[in-house]
């Protein structure tokens, strides 16, 4: 079985250690298709969603809120966003 070697500067390993799941570990089709996706999404817009996911999560966590509401929320909050055309 042949294996694929990664070759990443310093930074670029460091950016992968901080995301926490290493995609140099994952199905190579897999990684192919989140980085499709992700292509449709500028850096700034996935800081958001990120942002917006974590604290939905804190609320759940935290909060007495309703779940359902709060997740309803988020998804209002993450399609109102403005995009840019695909």
């Amino acid at each position: 079985k042949k294996e694929v070697a990664w070759s990443l500067p310093p930074e670029g390993d460091a950016l992968i250690a901080s995301i926490g799941k290493d995609v140099r570990k994952q199905h190579p089709f897999r990684v192919f298709i989140l980085a499709d996706q992700a292509q449709k999404f500028t850096v700034p817009e996935l800081v958001r969603c990120q942002r917006l996911v974590v604290e939905t999560h804190e609320a759940m966590v935290t909060g007495s809120v309703d779940d359902a509401l709060l997740l309803e929320t988020m998804l209002v909050r993450l399609m109102g966003g403005q995009r840019r055309a695909a």
